[in-house]
């Protein structure tokens, strides 16, 4: 699970390039490329492949500003840059880092409890 995580959350991106991008917390449509961004079909992946963790911690928590200049969302301040969400020191990898980690345990439990009650 641990490896396989990050290729969900890239394939649930890649594979639903046409849907519209809504905000997890307030469901309100943002720009494509906004941390805690999700389409429905992504939403879907993510509850069913356990990386739910990490959308919600990007709609909280990760750093994500609207460059008006490049007209697109980018993961560092800069003075055209207008903050949409989130904190200064958490980026995307941070955020893959911390939400890797429950998901792992959580997995690991459920196997351990499937194993012992067959």
């Amino acid at each position: 699970m641990t490896v396989t995580y990050p290729c969900f959350e890239e394939l649930a991106r890649v594979y639903d390039p046409v849907s519209s991008v809504l905000k997890l917390l307030c469901y309100q449509p943002v720009p494509r490329g906004t941390n805690g961004g999700v389409t429905e079909l992504g939403l879907g992946a993510a509850l069913a492949a356990g990386t739910f963790i990490d959308s919600l911690l990007g709609a909280t928590l990760q750093f994500s500003r609207f460059c008006d200049v490049r007209n697109k969302v980018v993961g560092k301040p800069g003075p055209t840059a207008r903050m949409i969400t989130g904190l200064n020191f958490l980026d995307d990898n941070a955020v893959n880092l911390v939400s890797i980690l429950p998901t792992t345990l959580l997995t690991s439990i459920a196997c351990v409890v499937h194993l012992l009650n067959p």
